[in-house]
């Protein structure tokens, strides 16, 4: 899986399935919409994951929110489900 993280401006070198949100403990409806966009994958297209770091709450109250992975969890988890680029 290829990250992009602390950037303003990237480029996926190919066509891309994507989902955007916080998936802060990759839970059950996480899931489900990453099964639709790794769905993707066997038409040719690449599965990305748009997410937040630090999460949306975090960064406009300026102090730390409890998370339910860390970002080191969560990269993990998003991999091991064959995600191909992660945007953070």
């Amino acid at each position: 899986m290829q990250i992009f993280s602390d950037v303003r401006q990237f480029q996926l070198p190919q066509d891309t399935a994507a989902a955007i949100g916080k998936f802060d403990g990759v839970h059950r409806g996480h899931r489900s919409l990453l099964k639709e966009v790794l769905e993707e994958k066997k038409s040719g297209l690449c599965a990305a994951v748009f997410t937040f770091d630090p999460a949306p709450e975090a960064y406009f109250k300026k102090e730390p929110v409890p998370q339910l992975t860390t970002r080191e969890e969560k990269r993990k988890i998003l991999e091991d489900l064959g995600v191909d680029y992660l945007v953070e």
